[in-house]
């Protein structure tokens, strides 16, 4: 059996070690402007020396979560214990399933971005519908989500913009409560005085709905206001001039028990996530002698765009200046020597914390130049029109590593011309490479597939995958036909036995 031995021998090996600050500050370069907004609230409380100097947006990011967890049962007969437990565990079954239909306000918001609606109008229309619950029911007064400084937005216009909601698909939301929503129904069917007076606060009248009684009660109300009144009150005046049958109050009976009292059962009750841009990209008029990334501004080969970070939600960051005063050399206040250490511990960490936080700002900037930059064709004509580029082409001028690109690019959001985009979205692989390692993006060949297709939608014969392939090759574009599936599924185009071209 051979014997063993212990050696001691000395290795060099380089380490490369990262300090606390920076994994800090990849750490926070990660993280999405609503988790880092957090994350600074939440180091603001532990740690005194760190001052949030200005929360210009929390009171416009104050998260209220509304829920109904009203349910009504009603049981008829008697059931024994194990029906009973069988139908518990099928009704927990049912409410842990996802929920996975069309909220209601990504309804409503669908039908509104159809109609040709002016600016003013379709703001308030927004946030007349966000201002829903999911019944369709205001959360909020309607009156306080007005522009106080806003001299267009009267409470004459918010009518106007409530019942351009209150006609969107289903009829019977943007109310105020269920009664509400059965006369917004019934104005829509076009009803009668008297239905529209039964659901105009007077639904006791048809309780029981037996059109004798009923007939009664709203005869005895209409002549009890007639003798306190006269004939001044201008709502009953149509009323008054008629004589109602019993006929009549059954046909307005009948015509609200058609009417539905919860038209939104048919959306899903999802929450709708808001998602905020953490860059604004603009065209930039002025002329530019060079680009100045720092100040966000980029000298294109076309067009010159201005870069900006958003500034609504991360506060503004400082040292406490009492903290700082007690620790200088300077100062006549007289503090223990382990008081003054726990005090510079606690600056130094906020110290780190402002400088993670401006590293982010800094780094998501020029990142984001840089991308504009290479994407000018983007930025001016739209999608379909990306240039092949990598995420670790930009670590390389960034001089960074791929993963700290891959972090940077997590969870943040440009805003630009022509919508609200990822950021991950501009990084694309060139499809098929040429001989300088150039080529088009897939961004690129799906635009190309698109366009093919429209120009020969008359052909009596649908154009094959291989078919669309051939006609890229006569273009410069070397796509295989799987490639070519592939891209045409993801635009959710037909195959070519499905479709007529």
């Amino acid at each position: 059996m051979p014997s063993l031995e212990f050696q001691q021998r000395q290795v060099q090996k380089q380490i490369q070690t990262l300090s606390q600050k920076q994994i800090q500050s990849l750490e926070l370069l990660s993280l999405s402007t609503e988790e880092l907004k957090d994350r600074i609230y939440k180091a603001a409380q532990e740690n005194p020396a760190l001052i949030v100097k200005d929360e210009t947006s929390s009171k416009n990011q104050v998260k209220t979560s509304y829920r109904d967890n009203y349910r009504e049962a009603a049981r008829l007969g008697s059931s024994s214990a194990q029906g009973q437990l069988d139908s518990d565990n099928f009704q927990k079954a049912l409410e842990a399933k996802a929920d996975n239909r069309e909220s209601l306000k990504e309804h409503l918001i669908s039908q509104l971005n159809m109609m040709n609606l002016p600016d003013e109008k379709k703001d308030l229309c927004e946030r007349l519908i966000y201002n829903l619950d999911d019944k369709g029911f205001h959360i909020l007064s309607p009156l306080s989500i007005l522009k106080s400084l806003n001299h267009k937005q009267t409470a004459a216009f918010l009518e106007q913009c409530m019942e351009l909601v209150q006609s969107l698909d289903p009829p019977g939301i943007c109310v105020t409560n269920v009664e509400e929503s059965l006369y917004v129904q019934a104005k829509q069917k076009n009803a009668d005085d008297l239905s529209l007076f039964i659901l105009d606060g007077h639904l006791d009248f048809i309780n029981p709905p037996q059109p004798q009684k009923a007939l009664k009660k709203i005869q005895d109300f209409l002549n009890k206001q007639k003798a306190l009144f006269g004939h001044n009150t201008a709502s009953l005046e149509k009323l008054y001039k008629r004589k109602f049958e019993e006929e009549d109050v059954e046909a307005s009976i009948n015509l609200i028990r058609s009417l539905d009292p919860f038209p939104t059962r048919d959306y899903g009750s999802r929450d709708t996530v808001y998602i905020s841009p953490d860059l604004y990209i603009e065209p930039y008029p002025q002329e530019l002698s060079e680009s100045n990334f720092q100040e966000g501004l980029i000298k294109g080969k076309k067009n010159n765009f201005s870069v900006k970070l958003s500034k609504d939600f991360l506060p503004e960051l400082s040292l406490n200046k009492d903290f700082e005063k007690m620790v200088d050399k300077n100062s006549d206040i007289k503090i223990s020597r382990q008081d003054k250490k726990e005090i510079n511990d606690s600056l130094k960490k906020a110290l780190n914390l402002i400088d993670a936080v401006n590293y982010r700002k800094n780094t998501v900037l020029l990142a984001a130049c840089l991308l504009v930059e290479k994407q000018e064709e983007f930025f001016i004509h739209g999608p379909g029109h990306l240039q092949a580029f990598t995420q670790r082409e930009l670590s390389k001028i960034l001089e960074v590593h791929e993963s700290t690109v891959s972090r940077l690019a997590n969870e943040k959001f440009l805003q630009c011309h022509w919508g609200l985009f990822e950021m991950k979205y501009f990084f694309t692989n060139a499809v098929s490479r040429k001989g300088n390692g150039e080529g088009p993006s897939r961004d690129n060949v799906m635009f190309l597939i698109k366009e093919i297709l429209s120009q020969h939608s008359d052909d009596k014969k649908a154009l094959s995958d291989q078919k669309i392939s051939d006609l890229l090759k006569e273009q410069g574009v070397s796509v295989a036909r799987r490639t070519v599936s592939k891209y045409r599924a993801e635009l959710n185009i037909k195959s070519s036995y499905d479709r007529k071209f």
